[in-house]
C-alpha cells in the first residue's frame, strides 16, 4: 500500500497495478489479490489525503467564516497539488468508477465540509449569497491546474483572485 500510495501521490492516477507491483517489490497477482480493481488500490491510496483535507476544514470552523472559507480553499488546493492522485480525482480524472470510491471514502464530506463553510460566510455578509460548492470545486481544480502548470507562487496568486472574487 505505501508503494500505491507513493505512487500515486508523485505521478497520478495513470499509475497501473503493474506500476505498483513493480515498485512493491510483488507480482500484479499478490496486488490484486489484495485489491481487486485499481479502483480499490486508488480508493485506498487516497483515503489518508481526503482524511487530512476532511480534518482541516472541520479545524477551520473555530475561524471566522471568511477566513474559514480561505482555509477551507487552500487546504484542497494544497493536498490535490502534493498528490497528484487526489487533484486527478477531484478533476474527474479518473472516470465514474474513482468519482464513485471518492465518495465512498470522504468526497461527500469535503463537499459537506465545503457548504457548511459557504453558507457561515454568506450568512456574516462577506461572502456573495449566489456561490455553490460544485462553483468553489471548481475554481479549486483550476487553482490546482495553475499549480502543475506554473508553480506554487502562480496558484497562490491564482487562489487570492478566486477568493476576492467571492466576497460581497
Amino acid at each position: 500500500m505505501t508503494a500505491a500510495a507513493a505512487l500515486f501521490a508523485a505521478d497520478g492516477l495513470s499509475v497501473s497495478v503493474a506500476d505498483v507491483a513493480r515498485a512493491a517489490g510483488v507480482g500484479t497477482g499478490t496486488v490484486g489479490r489484495h485489491f481487486e480493481t485499481k479502483t480499490e488500490l486508488i480508493q485506498a491510496a487516497l483515503a489518508d489525503p481526503i482524511v487530512e483535507v476532511i480534518a482541516r476544514a472541520d479545524r477551520a470552523d473555530r475561524l471566522e467564516p471568511m477566513a474559514a472559507l480561505h482555509e477551507v480553499f487552500h487546504s484542497m488546493v494544497e493536498a490535490a497539488a502534493a498528490h497528484r492522485g487526489l487533484g486527478d480525482a477531484l478533476a474527474g480524472l479518473g472516470g465514474w468508477e474513482v468519482t464513485a470510491a471518492l465518495h465512498q471514502i470522504g468526497a461527500a464530506d469535503i463537499r459537506r465540509v465545503l457548504d457548511r463553510t459557504l453558507i457561515r460566510a454568506a450568512r456574516s455578509g462577506a461572502l456573495r449569497d449566489d456561490i455553490t460548492a460544485t462553483q468553489v470545486l471548481q475554481l479549486a481544480i483550476a487553482c490546482i491546474k495553475v499549480h502543475r502548470e506554473e508553480g506554487r507562487r502562480s496558484s497562490e496568486i491564482a487562489q487570492d483572485i478566486v477568493l476576492r472574487g467571492l466576497r460581497r
